[in-house]
């Protein structure tokens, strides 16, 4: 003879067991992690690109390399100083180039 059970005594049952509250919460998890996965693309898509070390720190245009000379310290292993010039604003600068690495 059967007895009758219905959805909500299975229910009742499955809420009794820890790992089911997890199970029957995913559905609402994945949904809130793909809206923040969503949020971070979008932050990630916005993101200045990388900076390569010849930014002007005045308007952020890449600056030209007017010469080059030993770098007065660390040149005997083979760093460089790069004196540089902005084209737009005309700032100058001087900056240690490894080569290989690029700038320090």
């Amino acid at each position: 003879m059967l007895v009758p059970i219905s959805v909500s005594d299975i229910l009742k049952i499955l809420d009794q067991i820890p790992i089911w509250k997890a199970v029957a919460n995913l559905p609402r998890r994945v949904a809130e992690l793909e809206t923040k996965v969503a949020a971070l693309e979008a932050i990630a898509g916005r993101a200045p690109p990388a900076l390569t070390g010849r930014e002007c720190a005045i308007c952020g245009t890449p600056m030209r390399v007017t010469s080059e000379t030993p770098d007065p310290t660390f040149g005997a292993l083979g760093v460089k100083t790069h004196h540089m010039e902005c084209a737009e604003c005309g700032a100058t600068t001087d900056r240690q180039f490894e080569p290989g690495k690029g700038y320090l």
